[in-house]
């Protein structure tokens, strides 16, 4: 039993010893607090003063700076009837613009009178092969019934080809059943 006894004397010696430090502990810590003696504050400093005014309301301009990137609502791709050149763009970036609304005046490029002069040039140097065939027809047929003579058929044919160019290539026909790869013909 006596152990018990001394077990127990010494938890509360403990104990009494804990509740003084405690004490001493909110004693000091209310003193700092206090500054003392209520004076004032170490520092010397007096309290700040507050002025107190009526408040205006009003708008007050604030920009700001941020990187942004805009993107149109809806787009669309704009086609001319013309081939040509734009001379003036009557509207700008970011314009609402209706259907039918001019947007640029185009002025005409002479790519398509050069094409037609070309495409009749063609029609003519086509005209003139036929017309060659035949004449070559013709004479190889009179000279099969010994009507004229060899010189005479030779002449009547297209000039000579040179040696070095090869024998032009057929042009493909406009015609579809013409130029069809299944057709066994």
């Amino acid at each position: 039993m006596r152990h018990i006894a001394v077990r127990g004397a010494s938890s509360y010696a403990r104990g009494v010893r804990a509740l003084r430090y405690a004490v001493v502990a909110s004693v000091l810590a209310s003193a700092s607090c206090s500054g003392g003696a209520g004076g004032p504050s170490p520092s010397g400093r007096p309290a700040p003063l507050v002025r107190v005014t009526r408040v205006d309301a009003r708008d007050v301009a604030i920009e700001t700076h941020a990187p942004v990137d805009l993107r149109p609502v809806e787009q669309a791709d704009v086609g001319s009837k013309l081939l040509g050149y734009i001379d003036a763009v009557l509207v700008d970036r970011g314009d609402v613009v209706r259907r039918g609304q001019l947007v640029a005046m185009v002025r005409p490029s002479d790519l398509p009178d050069q094409l037609t002069a070309a495409r009749g040039t063609l029609a003519q140097v086509d005209a003139s092969v036929a017309l060659a065939k035949a004449s070559v027809e013709r004479a190889n047929r009179l000279a099969q019934n010994g009507l004229i003579s060899k010189a005479e058929v030779d002449a009547a044919g297209p000039f000579p080809r040179h040696p070095r160019t090869p024998p032009r290539a057929p042009r493909p026909s406009t015609d579809p059943d013409e130029n069809d790869p299944r057709d066994p013909d």
